[in-house]
């Protein structure tokens, strides 16, 4: 419907155009040319008009070299003749005013057919994305009832790789090992951190028990060694 109508503007305009250009020519060239101006076949009432004038003009002209001007046929037939020119102005006038009319309401009808084509194309869009999302959907969903119907048959396979010994309830009481364990467990964890912590102790302290020790840590040779008796206590005797 809108390339119809923008094809009938397209007409319209022409109408209008050539309607135009006609009118300009006759208010140009004046009453002596409205007889040879190339009128369209649709205006048919200025068109038998221009007939009927070329017949006055000629008669006109034959009565002016017999009888003049002042005869009572010539003024009639001039009066003929002003009349015929006004209608052939007129239907000009009148299908000017018709093709202008025309191509305004072409117009509004082509603008309004075009917000409306808009409209549908708008809506088309918005179609368009609802279908390509129902696809999408649909896909999504197929895809879901396949897992589904295959988790559902083999659920129904008659093959058990599990057997359900009893079943699982929390205990009322804590439990915890015996206590001979428990004590053997801190015995042996006690040892072993004590003697970890000799050991670095020791490795720590560096202690001199012989004379490697000293030559090692002052790193001179050593000369002589002195050796200390241990100390023994003796009771006094008491005289008398």
């Amino acid at each position: 419907e809108l390339a119809a109508l923008t094809a009938r503007l397209g007409d319209a305009r022409a109408d209008f155009t050539e309607a135009q250009t006609l009118i300009q020519q006759a208010r140009s060239l004046g009453s002596t040319g409205l007889l040879n101006l190339p009128l369209p076949n649709e205006n048919l009432p200025g068109r038998q008009s221009q007939v009927r004038l070329g017949a006055v003009l000629i008669q006109l002209n034959r009565i002016a070299e017999r009888y003049g001007e002042n005869y009572p046929d010539y003024i009639e037939l001039a009066a003929e003749r002003r009349n015929l020119e006004n209608n052939i102005m007129i239907s000009m006038e009148n299908r000017f005013a018709y093709a202008k009319n025309r191509v305004e309401e072409l117009t509004v009808a082509a603008n309004e057919q075009k917000q409306i084509v808009l409209s549908l194309q708008e809506s088309k869009q918005t179609f368009d994305d609802l279908e390509k999302n129902i696809d999408s959907r649909r896909g999504t969903l197929e895809l879901v009832n396949a897992r589904s119907l295959q988790e559902s048959l083999q659920s129904r396979v008659d093959v058990v790789d599990v057997l359900l010994l009893y079943r699982a309830v929390p205990a009322t009481e804590t439990t915890l090992p015996p206590l001979p364990i428990i004590c053997a467990l801190g015995v042996i964890l006690g040892l072993g951190f004590g003697f970890v912590v000799a050991v670095f102790t020791e490795l720590l302290a560096k202690r001199i028990r012989i004379n490697k020790t000293v030559q090692q840590i002052l790193d001179v040779p050593i000369l002589a060694e002195l050796t200390l008796k241990p100390y023994q206590y003796e009771p006094r005797k008491m005289a008398g």
